[in-house]
């Protein structure tokens, strides 16, 4: 590790960075007070994601900023907190005093369940450009996917000699550390399994040209995502290889040893799951005709909120219901239901109102009640998601601001293959950026750290280290022009 270190730039000089993997012997390293904080607030944050409960995922993301505030001395990050703070606040009281049937606690807790999507502004850019950190970052996560990745195989294989098969509901039993047991948990933690092993597995794909641990990490966790059979992870995923290629525009070559990782996650992948999960690929494909035709309780909502909804809620095209309001996972947890039953709704008392908000009474509460019960009633029926969440409780106001997020963030990449490695780098992030986004599409997964919380800093880093590295070089040719 120090000796693959010393061979990375440090962005304290004006030459142009390197891109991760990069090799400069004789450019400096040093890791500063700042990063070696950063490096802490993920390695903390990694660890509460991949524990067995809920709320330690929950309480990352604060644990984050704060340790950033702290000890890395970050005013920038401080004065972000703030204001986001306040601002957020300021909405959802603004909300509460509008609409005297407002349910204030649901929109509180709105802004806790969303506060890992607020770490992509709080963390600037500017703060994490340090070769060295991102590398110790890979690092851990590469031991991080080894682990959870032979926990899942394991989980898998006892599945199997129960069974005889890794198909069908097998593959729910997947789980590693965030349900450590031989039987499925029933509770989405299969799903957060995969999300978060993905993104983990794409951050070392680049890393695979120089360690050869991190081969095998991508080789292990691709095996274990695909045992998982989350199968709408799995296309979007594949749809996000996609998009991404024909964003960046990459130019490969066959010799180029780091792309070894990349092939083992699209050929292997796509192979394995064909051969081991044709009984759920089909199943899949029957829910999303049931889905076109208008046949599933997601398509039934969908329809309610952009339709039936504006006559009671003229304003929601606009702003939306406000904050917690209708789908969400914090109007769902609020209920009581969500982690309870209605026979036996959780109790929150004193700290949260079990109360279900007026519009998910109207227009959402019993479709999800009337289903949730069956058994083979998976995400992709479920009548709530990200996307729908965000329109129906912010409106095209937040569906725009997202929006605008992602495309800003796409926008800023180097997008040529004649960037460094052949636009290699770059098409990782990119991919990861799309593979975040079209979770929205299936589950509130932006509500759920320890399936975003690890990828999206990530992500962060990445981008913000490919960002400036695109800017450098652009300001060294113009200036050589000149």
């Amino acid at each position: 590790m120090a000796g693959f270190s010393r061979l990375l730039p440090t962005y304290s000089t004006p030459s142009p960075p390197a891109v991760p993997g990069e090799l400069n012997a004789s450019a400096p390293i040093a890791m500063g007070r700042r990063d070696r904080a950063y490096f802490l607030a993920f390695a903390v944050a990694l660890v509460l994601c991949w524990l067995p409960f809920k709320w330690a995922g929950y309480l990352a993301p604060g644990f984050s900023v704060t340790w950033v505030i702290v000890a890395g001395r970050s005013g920038e990050v401080f004065r972000r907190a703030i204001g986001a703070g306040l601002l957020g606040l300021a909405w959802v009281f603004a909300c509460w005093l509008w609409n005297e049937r407002f349910v204030l606690s649901s929109g509180i807790l709105f802004l806790i369940t969303h506060s890992s999507l607020a770490l992509i502004w709080l963390f600037p850019a500017g703060e994490l450009r340090n070769s060295l950190l991102l590398v110790r970052m890979t690092s851990l996560v590469c031991k991080m996917v080894l682990l959870q990745g032979i926990f899942g195989i394991t989980q898998a294989i006892y599945g199997y000699t129960q069974k005889g098969t890794f198909d069908r509901d097998n593959g729910d039993i997947v789980q590693g550390t965030l349900y450590p047991f031989l039987r499925a948990e029933g509770s989405f933690a299969n799903p957060m399994y995969g999300a978060s092993m993905t993104l983990m597995i794409l951050s070392l794909i680049y890393g695979v040209r120089l360690r050869k641990l991190h081969l095998t990490a991508v080789m292990i966790g691709a095996i274990a995502v695909v045992l998982g059979s989350v199968v709408h992870q799995l296309i979007f995923l594949f749809a996000a290889f996609c998009l991404a290629y024909l964003w960046v525009r990459p130019r490969f070559r066959l010799k180029q040893r780091h792309l070894i990782g990349m092939v083992l996650v699209v050929v292997v992948v796509p192979l394995l799951s064909a051969f081991l999960l044709s009984g759920n690929l089909s199943t899949t494909t029957a829910m999303v005709a049931d889905f076109l035709a208008g046949r599933s309780p997601r398509s039934a909502v969908v329809r309610s909120v952009i339709t039936d909804m504006r006559d009671e809620y003229p304003y929601l095209p606009l702003v939306g219901v406000g904050p917690g309001q209708f789908g969400s996972r914090a109007a769902l947890m609020n209920t009581g239901l969500f982690f309870g039953s209605p026979r036996s709704p959780k109790d929150y008392s004193p700290i949260l109102q079990n109360v279900v908000p007026d519009p998910m009474e109207g227009f959402l509460l019993q479709t999800w009640i009337a289903n949730d019960g069956n058994p083979y009633y998976g995400s992709t029926q479920k009548p709530f998601f990200s996307w729908l969440s965000l329109y129906a409780e912010t409106g095209l106001a937040g569906i725009l601001v997202l929006g605008g997020v992602v495309l800003t963030a796409l926008a800023r990449l180097p997008r040529s293959h004649r960037a460094p490695h052949g636009g290699l780098p770059a098409f990782v992030c990119a991919t990861m950026v799309w593979f975040l986004a079209l979770l929205g599409f299936q589950e509130n997964y932006w509500e759920v750290p320890q399936a975003i919380l690890p990828g999206l800093i990530l992500t962060k880093v990445i981008h913000a280290h490919l960002s400036h590295m695109h800017r450098s070089i652009a300001r060294k040719k113009a200036s050589h022009v000149v």
